[in-house]
C-alpha cells in the first residue's frame, strides 16, 4: 500500500523539515505537489463517493509519544475556498512509535460537481499542531489517503 499524501514534520525543527505545527492554511488554491494536500478523486472506480479519508502519524524521536491535533480542509473551486471538515487528534502510535491510522469523514459532493480543483482533483488539506510539552522530540511522519472501501 501507498497513500498518495507523505508529509514529515519535525520537532524542534531541524535537517530541513518543517517544524511541527508550523502549516498555514493557504490564502488561495491548494499548490501542486505539496505534501500535505490530498488530491483524491471524487468517486470509487464503481462509482461511489469517495466520502472518508484515511489519517495516520507515526513517531520517531525521544521523549513521550502523544496525540496530535489536527485541522482537516477541502478546497472549494467555485467560491475559491477552504472549508473546515474536521478537527480532532490523530491517535498516539504504540510504544514502538509505528503508525496508527484514524478515518474522518468529509462531504461527498455527489452529481453536482464544482469544477474540478486546481490540482485536478478534490483537494483536502491536512494541518498539524504540536501538542506541546507532553509530546516528544523527533520526526512525526504523516499519511493521508481517501477511503475507497466506504461505498
Amino acid at each position: 500500500m501507498l497513500f498518495p499524501a507523505y508529509f514529515k514534520r519535525a520537532k524542534p525543527t531541524g535537517g530541513g523539515v518543517a517544524a511541527l505545527g508550523s502549516d498555514a492554511l493557504p490564502s488561495g488554491a491548494p499548490a501542486a505537489g505539496a505534501g500535505n494536500v490530498l488530491a483524491s478523486r471524487a468517486t470509487t472506480a464503481a462509482g461511489f463517493p469517495v466520502s472518508r479519508i484515511a489519517l495516520g502519524y507515526k513517531y520517531t524521536g525521544a521523549g513521550p509519544i502523544a496525540a496530535v491535533p489536527y485541522t482537516l480542509w477541502i478546497w472549494e473551486a467555485q467560491s475559491q475556498a477552504w472549508y473546515l471538515v474536521s478537527t480532532g487528534s490523530l491517535p498516539a502510535p504504540g510504544a514502538s512509535g509505528q503508525g496508527v491510522l484514524a478515518y474522518t469523514s468529509f462531504p461527498a459532493p455527489g452529481d453536482a460537481l464544482p469544477p474540478a480543483s486546481p490540482v485536478g482533483a478534490i483537494a483536502t488539506l491536512l494541518l498539524t499542531s504540536d501538542p506541546g510539552a507532553g509530546a516528544g522530540n523527533g520526526t512525526y511522519e504523516f499519511v493521508m489517503c481517501p477511503d475507497l472501501s466506504s461505498g
